[in-house]
């Protein structure tokens, strides 16, 4: 399995993370591994982002544009139902 090298943590950083595995049952390396899958498999912004647009591409191509006659006609039955 890879491994992962953090250098230059900050003392007060190793320290909280340190109490966190402790409060845990955990070691260290437990601790911060777990948070790092956790962590991975929370989506970024971009990969949220690119769903929405596959998935709005994927509705536009399910369903016929709206055309201005169909608009029209909408808001004739809205009054017409009045």
């Amino acid at each position: 399995m890879p491994n992962i090298q953090v250098k230059n943590v900050p003392p007060e950083i190793h320290a909280i993370l340190r109490d966190r595995a402790a409060q845990n049952h955990q070691s260290l390396q437990e601790f911060i591994l777990e948070t790092l899958i956790k962590s991975s498999e929370i989506p970024t912004d971009k990969e949220i982002f690119e769903r929405l647009r596959q998935d709005m591409d994927a509705a536009r191509e399910e369903r016929p544009p709206i055309t201005r006659q169909m608009i029209l006609d909408a808001i004739d039955e809205g009054r017409a139902g009045r």
